[in-house]
């Protein structure tokens, strides 16, 4: 968890003020998943994910990696929920910062 909190942080998207702390910042991302790649909005980061602002149907368990720009390092990430777009609510991707690379 350690390595991914650093790398994240190093990409802006960890609130350093302690862990489980939710920080509401919008940072430009790519999101690389199996067979799509998605450019959007990363906000919402904490810890253990972001949300990534998308109206792209993607299903719950896909894993992929997420940058910043392209001299970004990859942080793998699983996508464990989805959000469709409401009057509301901004739709999007609840992302996991997995443990492990991906193979």
């Amino acid at each position: 968890m350690n390595i991914l909190r650093r790398c994240f942080g190093a990409l802006g998207l960890v609130d350093r003020r302690g862990r489980g702390t939710r920080t509401s910042t919008q940072v430009k991302a790519r999101l690389a998943l199996d067979v799509v790649e998605l450019r959007g909005t990363a906000s919402d980061e904490s810890p253990g994910g972001v949300f990534f602002e998308t109206a792209a149907p993607i299903a719950p368990g896909v894993r992929g990696f997420l940058t910043r720009d392209e001299h970004s390092a990859p942080i793998p990430v699983r996508v464990s929920w989805r959000r469709d777009h409401t009057s509301r609510q901004r739709g999007g991707l609840g992302l996991v910062f997995e443990p492990r690379a991906l193979p």
